[in-house]
């Protein structure tokens, strides 16, 4: 996967979660955020389409909840 696709997922979650910085980005979680709630979830999900171009299908939504799954899903596509 292309480093600039890595930096445009951290740039969504940054944007999204309104996080000051990329520092320990691989370890993000849904979990660890207070702000990454269902509607900052569907934000997410919907910068990730615009971004990338793609559609993401309604049972990986739940999945998502990481920046490493977005990452993989990323990899799954071949983006």
């Amino acid at each position: 996967m292309k480093k600039e696709n890595h930096n445009n997922v951290m740039s969504i979650l940054c944007e999204v979660l309104e996080l000051e910085s990329y520092n320990n980005m691989e370890a993000l979680t849904q979990n660890d955020t207070k702000k990454w709630d269902s509607l900052a979830q569907v934000s997410i999900l919907s910068a990730l389409e615009a971004e990338f171009s793609i559609d993401i299908d309604a049972e990986e939504y739940e999945n998502l909840n990481s920046y490493q799954s977005i990452i993989d899903l990323l990899y799954k596509l071949k983006l």
